[in-house]
């Protein structure tokens, strides 16, 4: 995870400053999730054979689209929001929930992908000396240092093909946010905090003459 840990942070940020400087999000929004693709798709090219600096290597594009996409995707979900009022704040709870939840059920179907693929690959006589009612990689892992050559090999082969095939569904899915990024509108932003107090005067101003209108045409009446 060393790759991902490191990146991550560091082009959540460039992008924060990138939409800070240039008031565009939807550039980043594309960079972000074509990286993303990129990164998984490298993912699936590894085995159980493949060095520990290559594994830690390919990781540099998908923590930069990962940290990219962290970051960018908040912008539209805030821009097309009034200045005015709280609805920032709902806007803002709801993204972050949808977040929360769309992860959670990537982490699911990530170990369910994981699970059938190594119900699949593992040899038969390991699998069936494995604890039953358990998740297999977890039973699994801890005895894997043990094992006799060739089974070793074996159960390694079978679990670099279980992660290759959660890479592969989470290529789908990155695509797929690629492909939302032409439904996505450039809004103008907020930049500070002035321009989101005048917002809210001059909204107040418009009520205020609603409000003027309405008492006079009551009195006229």
């Amino acid at each position: 995870m060393l790759g991902l840990s490191l990146i991550i942070p560091f082009f959540a940020i460039l992008t924060g400053v990138s939409v800070e400087l240039f008031n565009k999000y939807r550039p980043q929004n594309y960079v972000g999730w074509a990286l993303t693709v990129l990164g998984f798709g490298l993912l699936t090219r590894l085995d159980a054979h493949s060095p520990r600096l290559t594994y830690i290597a390919v990781q540099a594009p998908l923590g930069a689209g990962l940290g990219v996409v962290w970051i960018s995707t908040q912008f539209p979900v805030l821009a097309p929001v009034p200045a005015r009022g709280g609805e920032a704040a709902y806007a803002l709870a709801f993204w972050t929930f949808a977040r929360n939840v769309a992860q959670s059920w990537g982490v699911v179907a990530g170990g369910a992908v994981l699970q059938n693929a190594l119900r699949r690959r593992l040899p038969a006589p390991f699998l069936a000396a494995l604890p039953q009612g358990q998740d297999l990689a977890y039973a699994a892992i801890p005895t894997i240092p043990a094992l006799p050559e060739p089974l070793r090999g074996e159960v390694r082969d079978a679990f670099a093909m279980g992660t290759r095939m959660v890479w592969r569904v989470m290529v789908g899915v990155a695509c797929l946010g690629f492909l939302s990024c032409f439904l996505m509108r450039e809004e103008p932003m907020v930049q500070d905090s002035l321009e989101m107090k005048k917002g809210e005067e001059d909204a107040e101003s418009v009520e205020l003459e609603k409000n003027e209108y309405s008492g006079w045409s009551r009195s006229a009446g």
